[in-house]
């Protein structure tokens, strides 16, 4: 099966062990029983991803007014502090709906009290592939947690031979960037997590030292 064109150059996966072992047990029987040649469902689910709506970057500006001009400037925030983290997976409608109730049964398991499950899902990968099919460099999004699945018309005018498609929307907190080397290995190239963190430690060392200042300011006022 041809996932993408040639002239896309990519390739969206699930990571192994994405959908939740309950998952597996349900749906894995049923894909064997309809002859399906996949053999676990990341595979399957992989197979039915159509596209994926890359998160793009809306910086705006500041503006200031000097006399009669407003003069415009770059905002006071990182890129990573600026991202909109979320994005919008399009799947298809596979035989019989399977692979819409998949994606139903894991964001019913992920929102359930009684058997409470991680706090994240499993990462999700986007490669980018050249004209030859090797992967050039690849994005990881981490810490997913899935917000929404699109409602489907289950209909008896729906024709035979047309794809219909489905939604399913994420919000992740960090990504990492790899690309493969000369020798073909994948090298961690950046991470928006050391940015993310490294932002979190800075504020918590700011205000500590607020903290300390203000202590030192009533013991010094106090031993006068």
């Amino acid at each position: 099966m041809v996932l993408n064109n040639l002239s896309q150059s990519l390739a969206i996966w699930f990571e192994p062990n994405f959908f939740y072992p309950i998952v597996q047990e349900t749906w894995l029987p049923v894909l064997k029983r309809s002859g399906s040649p996949y053999m676990c469902i990341e595979d399957f689910m992989n197979g039915c991803i159509q596209s994926l709506d890359f998160p793009g970057l809306n910086a705006g500006e500041k503006t200031q007014q000097i006399g009669l001009f407003k003069v415009g400037k770059r905002p006071g925030y990182t890129a990573e502090q600026l991202m909109e983290k979320t994005f919008t997976l399009t799947i298809k409608l596979s035989e019989s709906y399977v692979s819409y109730f998949i994606m139903r049964q894991q964001i019913e398991e992920f929102l359930s009290m009684a058997d409470v499950k991680n706090l994240y899902m499993a990462p999700l990968t986007i490669s980018l592939l050249d004209d030859f099919g090797f992967e050039t460099m690849a994005y990881q999004y981490n810490q997913l947690t899935m917000t929404n699945i699109s409602n489907i018309s289950l209909s008896y005018a729906a024709r035979l031979g047309q794809f219909n498609t489905f939604t399913v929307q994420y919000h992740y907190n960090y990504f990492d960037i790899y690309y493969r080397n000369e020798n073909g290995t994948r090298e961690l190239l950046s991470s928006t997590a050391d940015a993310q963190y490294e932002t979190t430690e800075n504020l918590l060392n700011k205000i500590n030292n607020e903290k300390s200042i203000a202590e030192n300011a009533i013991g010094i006022s106090v031993l006068k």
